[in-house]
C-alpha cells in the first residue's frame, strides 16, 4: 500500500513539474501589494483609530483610497 501511494505521489509531482498550467489554481501565490506613501499614511491613521474595523468600514476605506478590500484588510 505504501509503495503504491509513493508511486502515485511521485507521479503527481512529476506532472506538476512538466505541466504547471494544470496546477496553478490553489497553489499560485498572490504577489505582494505595493502601497504608495500617502495611502500608507491614511491606512495607518485609520487603523490607529480603529485597529479592527468592520467589513463595511474596510470596504469604505478601500473605496476612498481606491484600493482593493483585500489590500486594506
Amino acid at each position: 500500500i505504501l509503495q503504491a501511494w509513493l508511486e502515485e505521489a511521485e507521479k503527481s509531482h512529476r506532472e506538476k513539474l512538466t505541466k504547471p498550467e494544470l496546477f496553478n489554481g490553489a497553489e499560485k501565490k498572490r504577489k505582494r501589494t505595493s502601497i504608495a506613501a500617502p495611502e500608507k499614511r491614511s491606512l495607518e491613521a485609520y487603523f490607529a483609530i480603529q485597529p479592527r474595523p468592520s467589513s463595511e468600514k474596510i470596504a469604505a476605506i478601500a473605496e476612498k483610497l481606491d484600493l482593493k478590500k483585500n489590500v486594506v484588510r
